[in-house]
């Protein structure tokens, strides 16, 4: 209900004018549908004052719409110690250099023993990188409840769970992650699941690794139907889980990118419509500094 949650946040702001959170959550919601240049609009509006999670998201954002240029002026996330590390692997992950990005956060993680803020990040990479053991490792010590089976499937957790689902296969653990894929695809296709495109892809990622191309399809179809134009870093609330990767490099659809073509001409739809949004984006960013 992308029309009530601008209602919502609109009559927030005009009560409290400086309520920035409100106006990310809207710049993510934004983000999550679609549409950039509103997103663009309410990000740049609040950077100052928010910093790192505002900069992340530009990055971010740029990075979908092939905006290299664009993307690098908000790579320095800024000065806090966890920034730095997530900056630095931003830019190794631009140039494709994912074990390097998982080195580095790999490096950090550890100086965050209370949040373990950058596991999930480095678990991602790892995987990315070919590292389904230190993957796995690092899920486990992250998630011990959910790799159990003791915590439940939730909005909160399904893009981690996938990501363990995949660790397992990648390492022999066939039987844990066929249990776990069923309680993830239960809930992915329960009430509980919020109706966000990113969850349609969630959905397409979990077929995908259960062996079925072409119910992995339908969902990517679904999701780009519903406004799924983020391509980098997918999850983005405002208290991220601080993915930093493209979608295009996720394990999840590994044997489907070696033999179904039509997942190829997804991520070609979707990086031309993303071509074609930049474009006026551009338009609007030169009228409005000409104005």
């Amino acid at each position: 209900q992308l029309d009530a949650a601008r209602a919502r946040c609109a009559d927030l702001l005009e009560r409290y004018p400086d309520a920035a959170a409100c106006s990310m959550a809207i710049a993510t919601l934004e983000t999550y549908f679609g549409n950039f240049e509103r997103a663009v609009e309410l990000l740049r509006a609040n950077e100052k004052g928010i910093r790192g999670p505002a900069r992340i998201q530009l990055w971010s954002v740029y990075m979908s719409l092939g905006d290299r240029a664009g993307a690098l002026q908000w790579l320095d996330f800024g000065d806090l110690p966890m920034e730095k590390p997530l900056s630095a692997a931003a830019r190794f992950a631009m140039d494709g250099r994912y074990e390097q990005a998982y080195e580095v956060l790999e490096q950090h993680r550890g100086e965050y023993p209370l949040s373990l803020l950058l596991d999930l990040p480095t678990a991602k990479f790892a995987l990315i990188a070919g590292k389904p053991q230190q993957a796995l490792r690092i899920l486990e010590r992250r998630l011990p409840d959910l790799a159990s089976g003791i915590e439940p499937i939730t909005a909160r957790n399904v893009i981690p769970a996938l990501d363990l689902v995949t660790a397992q296969l990648q390492t022999g653990a066939k039987s844990q992650a066929r249990a776990l894929l069923e309680r993830v695809a239960f809930f992915l296709d329960g009430p509980d699941a919020p109706r966000l495109p990113m969850f349609a892809f969630q959905s397409a990622r979990a077929h995908a690794l259960a062996g079925d191309p072409d119910a992995a399809m339908r969902a990517l179809d679904r999701a780009y139907a519903e406004g799924l134009r983020t391509t980098w870093a997918l999850d983005l609330r405002p208290q991220s889980l601080l993915y930093l990767d493209p979608i295009e490099a996720d394990p999840a659809f590994a044997s489907m990118m070696r033999a179904d073509p039509r997942l190829e001409r997804w991520y070609a739809r979707l990086k031309a419509g993303n071509a074609r949004e930049r474009e006026r984006l551009l338009g609007q960013l030169t009228t409005r500094a000409t104005d």
